[in-house]
């Protein structure tokens, strides 16, 4: 019975339904159960139209884009590292 207020309250909330179960600490199978009950039918999002393969690639681009920066301040770092120690011995 506890599922009827909460199906009133997820209707009056701008959430999705799983944010709204996961701060409510209920399961989305209770809450669909409780809004068909009601006559409620809430339509399911629906598969992107192609996009994901060329949003994956640019995730994909974007890492490794990090991945060499991070290798190349690392890089830097140890270079930079290795001149002051010779420098260091050299001028001693």
């Amino acid at each position: 019975m506890k599922n009827c207020n909460f199906a009133c309250e997820y209707l009056n909330k701008k959430l999705t339904k799983a944010n709204f179960c996961k701060s409510k600490s209920i399961s989305r199978n209770s809450l669909n159960i409780r809004l068909n009950s009601d006559g409620i039918k809430i339509a399911c999002k629906t598969e992107t139209n192609g996009n994901n393969l060329e949003q994956k690639r640019t995730n994909r681009n974007n890492w490794v884009q990090k991945r060499k920066k991070i290798k190349n301040s690392i890089m830097f770092t140890q270079v930079h590292k290795t001149f002051m120690i010779e420098s260091y011995f050299r001028n001693g």
